[in-house]
């Protein structure tokens, strides 16, 4: 028995050393997106989960399975459904490394806290692409105001979801506070100085 088991011990050694080694698929970073190209900048509130094995926004079970593994990394377990979650998508990105948000299917800007997902092929520049395994995605940052454009760092980038952002989100001009808060202050005038009328009869 004890030959048998050293036997097999010295076959598993061997296969795992003339086995090439898997790399493993990269973590998502605050450097792999960009609301500017050139150079690249961060986003001031961020975070990420992935890169994962496959495709997580096609809407099959297994997909949906896989951005569940992804809500659940980035919010909690339990905090986010994916079966509930809807999204516009834009698919055949065809290895762009950019995405105008204000462009059909979007038509939005980003403002605030934004949600969105990426799926990459395992082509040429891929996450993936030292396994040859396509990849998923979220990224969960701070857009600021009325941000039209990302940037990524990443190629043979396939899918863009957009799950969430906030509305349009204009900041007021610094005439318009200013003649908001004389409205407040004239406003406030007004009430001190009226004084309830008190009659006799």
């Amino acid at each position: 028995m004890n030959k048998f088991l050293m036997t097999c011990s010295i076959a598993a050694a061997a296969f795992v050393a003339i086995s090439p080694a898997q790399a493993a698929l990269p973590a998502c970073d605050i450097s792999d997106i960009s609301p500017t190209q050139s150079p690249f900048t961060t986003f001031g509130s961020f975070d990420c989960a992935g890169f994962v094995d496959g495709q997580a926004f096609a809407g099959s079970p297994a997909s949906v399975a896989r951005l569940q593994g992804l809500l659940d990394d980035l919010y909690g377990v339990g905090v986010k459904n994916a079966g509930s979650m809807t999204y516009i998508k834009l698919p055949g990105l065809a290895g762009a490394m950019s995405q105008d948000f204000s462009a059909a299917p979007f038509n939005t800007l980003l403002n605030g806290m934004t949600l969105i997902g990426l799926h990459y092929g395992a082509g040429q520049g891929s996450p993936g692409n030292a396994e040859k395994a396509d990849t998923s995605v979220l990224y969960l940052f701070d857009a600021g105001v009325d941000l039209k454009t990302i940037y990524w760092k990443y190629g043979a980038s396939s899918d863009i979801v957009l799950f969430s952002t906030q509305p349009g989100g204009s900041v007021p001009e610094p005439a318009t506070w200013a003649m908001m808060i004389g409205g407040f202050a004239l406003a406030g005038a007004a009430m001190r100085r009226r004084k309830a009328a008190v009659s006799f009869a």
